[in-house]
């Protein structure tokens, strides 16, 4: 364990899943700035698409998401057809842009919308945008909405890597979280999406969560191994009721404490180094096999 990821998981620090990241974002960014920024993008420019699809079937206790629950499918239509006229404007904005070499779909549970609407916005971006015939196509999934039919059809769009957010496999700890999954109904998604030829799998795992201790999150990670993802993310939970008022749910007197919390990341941070993955950065691990292992074992690693 290194004094950086010590500290790193000791303090708050603004989460750095977006570049730049949130607190940088402000008021003076306005859609002539913007369309100016697209306009100006040149061949040389290789660019990179995010699909953001705010909307889940229920909201579990520790997200930190820009998201919302729903069990209608008409705003999940309207949204579909919201996302096809952003990816037309975005299009139409570009003067000589170059490849697209990513392609993300996040959320909340971006799979929620109907199979038609994702093939046909898959569709759209071929036919908008010059897709690099090695494109990286991800998305994130929710493995208790992974049905066979929904890994068929994400193939057929050109997805190629998914991302199941797991957090923790203990019983105990899932129903404190309001996210319940078991270990088999996770492995059957595992299978349906390497079955229909989506080999590439990440999984996303949290330390921080209430009733986790050493040996949960220890059971977790010898799981997960079995499971053998290409890629794992270890995420310390951010417990901000007052800015997630549904994180209230959970019963602050049940989570770790600072040392506890630490413990519990250089645990999982331990085990996952013994089972052969190599930490890439502070709270990723990939297989020696994986392409992102090796592109930081080559240099060419960039973000």
């Amino acid at each position: 364990m290194t004094d950086t990821f010590s500290s790193y998981a000791m303090r708050n620090v603004p989460r750095y899943t977006s570049y730049p990241t949130a607190p940088h974002f402000n008021a003076g960014v306005t859609d002539a700035i913007y369309s100016d920024w697209l306009g100006a993008l040149s061949p040389r420019d290789s660019l990179s698409l995010y699909l953001h699809v705010p909307y889940c079937r229920e909201m579990c206790h520790y997200c930190g998401c820009y998201t919302k629950a729903t069990r209608q499918e008409a705003p999940l239509l309207s949204y579909a057809k919201t996302l096809g006229q952003e990816l037309e404007l975005v299009a139409d904005h570009l003067k000589t842009p170059g490849q697209v070499r990513h392609i993300h779909w996040g959320g909340g549970t971006p799979s929620l919308l109907p199979e038609q609407s994702l093939l046909d916005l898959a569709g759209m971006m071929r036919v908008l945008f010059d897709l690099s015939p090695d494109i990286e196509h991800a998305i994130e999934l929710d493995p208790r909405y992974v049905s066979a039919s929904l890994a068929e059809t994400l193939v057929t769009m050109g997805v190629n890597r998914a991302s199941l957010g797991v957090q923790d496999f203990d019983p105990t700890v899932q129903v404190a979280i309001g996210r319940v999954q078991s270990y088999d109904l996770v492995k059957t998604a595992t299978e349906r999406l390497r079955h229909a030829g989506l080999a590439a799998l990440n999984f996303d795992l949290m330390y921080g969560l209430p009733e986790q201790s050493l040996e949960t999150i220890r059971d977790t990670v010898a799981r997960t191994v079995e499971l053998n993802p290409g890629r794992i993310a270890l995420f310390g939970y951010a417990h901000v009721p007052w800015m997630k008022k549904h994180q209230r749910l959970i019963d602050e007197s049940r989570l770790p404490s600072a040392a506890e919390r630490l413990a519990l990341a250089e645990a999982a941070r331990a085990d996952l180094l013994s089972a052969g993955y190599l930490a890439i950065g502070l709270d990723h691990f990939a297989r020696p096999d994986d392409s992102m292992a090796i592109a930081e074992q080559q240099g060419e690693l960039r973000r």
